[in-house]
């Protein structure tokens, strides 16, 4: 299993914090599985929805010696990768001059900026400006 722990996350700060475990390909047993026995310093979070067409991840609260012994115990089909949730923050370069971006913004970006949908514009906020992505 690869573990990564990112610097700017909870676990690198405190030691503790939200761990991201995902593989290619799992079923929901898989998933449901994972949060049976779980180690005393660690709980379960979410999971994905592979059943429904959804990602094969798992997400739990602990240590890094509490996800290495849930892992350690626990059978995968293939090699699964956990790592830190952290905060991710865009650059606002694409954003500063918007009239010359306006219109040939990929869409990605643009419908992160907007519950309403495409509109062609990506106007960034600050990281300071908003609650960020959790990715």
């Amino acid at each position: 299993v690869k573990i990564t722990v990112h610097p700017n996350s909870d676990v690198a700060k405190t030691g503790r914090g939200d761990w991201i475990i995902h593989a290619d390909d799992c079923t929901k047993k898989d998933l449901e599985a994972l949060a049976v026995d779980m180690p005393n310093d660690t709980r379960a979070k979410s999971r994905g929805y592979p059943e429904n067409g959804g990602l094969c991840f798992f997400i739990m609260e602990g240590t890094e010696k509490g996800v290495r012994e849930r892992l350690a115990t626990h059978s995968f089909t293939n090699t699964p990768t956990a790592e830190t949730d952290r905060m991710n923050f865009f650059s606002l370069e694409v954003g500063k001059n918007r009239d010359k971006h306006e219109g040939t913004v990929p869409w990605n970006l643009d419908r992160i900026d907007s519950r309403e949908g495409l509109d062609g514009k990506f106007e960034p906020m600050t990281p300071t400006g908003g609650e960020g992505i959790h990715v």
